[in-house]
């Protein structure tokens, strides 16, 4: 199979002449919360949904790609994480992480909240929800943990202490840990829609929560090869030649060999290189053949 995979921003993608493509899709991280005045804990931000579908394209059409922006980081309530999707009206979507609430002044904020409806594909999973602010006497105050976003394998891991959740298989990210006990900021949560981390202040110095992190989007799709046979009329001794296969794109040449028409030997094919409309090619050293003898050269690209 082919991949594509983004993680960031938005993009299209154009089909390379194939009509199914599966999406994998993770939404954003949520914000963690921040925290202002002594003792004060924010809430962490939850980590984003996964879906997965299978879409019939057309070969020649392009189709949006959005990966969902983590939640951003501040002194205050964090934010919720974008939404990523694949192909027109969110064909397949998964939301992003829900926020982490801020703390002032002795208090504790929310933790973004656990499983959200919504989305849309054949399989979906839940991200963790973050933890809510733990407060507390003495040494046991400190920021909260951000929710793991989830993947194909199953939805992220909840936090309910400092530390991040975990991250679901290969796809979703880890949350963030929450500030430690000396007063800290928020951790930011890793690359897969993991959720930020909640601030921590032991004075009066504000601390922000950690940054949700961005989604994913991982399109898959099974390669369509193309192949065929040009022949070189010729007399003994070296040729070249450049011929259109009738494709574009920068596809890859996956078998590329010359043989005498005669059987009687093979061809030496001294080079080849393909610039996206027409495969030139050179043979070398020839076995000696009689008068118009021809070479065939075959080839096989992959062009998706």
């Amino acid at each position: 199979a082919i991949f594509g995979t983004y993680t960031s921003g938005s993009a299209n993608w154009s089909s390379p002449g194939v009509t199914t493509v599966i999406a994998k899709v993770v939404g954003g991280g949520g914000g963690g919360g921040g925290a202002s005045g002594t003792k004060s804990s924010g809430g962490a931000g939850g980590g984003g949904n996964y879906s997965m579908g299978t879409l019939t394209v057309s070969a020649t059409g392009t189709y949006p790609v959005v990966v969902g922006a983590g939640g951003t980081d501040g002194t205050g309530i964090g934010q919720t994480g974008g939404s990523s999707w694949f192909g027109n009206a969110g064909s397949v979507s998964a939301l992003g992480g829900l926020r982490g609430t801020n703390a002032t002044g002795n208090n504790t904020g929310t933790g973004g909240g656990g499983p959200q409806t919504g989305g849309t594909g054949a399989v979906m999973y839940s991200g963790g929800a973050g933890a809510s602010g733990i407060g507390g006497p003495g040494a046991t105050a400190r920021g909260a943990g951000g929710g793991g976003g989830a993947s194909n394998t199953g939805v992220g891991g909840t936090s309910t202490t400092a530390a991040g959740g975990t991250a679901a298989g290969s796809f979703g990210g880890g949350g963030g840990a929450g500030g430690g006990t000396a007063g800290a900021p928020g951790t930011a949560g890793t690359a897969g829609g993991g959720g930020g981390g909640g601030a921590f202040t032991n004075n009066t110095t504000d601390r922000a929560g950690g940054a949700g992190a961005a989604g994913r989007v991982i399109l898959e799709w099974e390669p369509k090869i193309v192949y065929g046979t040009v022949v070189s009329k010729q007399e003994d001794g070296a040729t070249t030649g450049t011929m259109s296969v009738g494709i574009a794109g920068t596809e890859n040449l996956l078998v590329l060999t010359a043989h005498n028409e005669t059987n009687a030997g093979f061809a030496s094919l001294s080079s080849a290189s393909y610039n996206g409309t027409a495969l030139t090619y050179a043979i070398g050293t020839q076995i000696t053949q009689a008068d118009d003898d021809r070479t065939e050269v075959w080839y096989m690209f992959n062009p998706g």
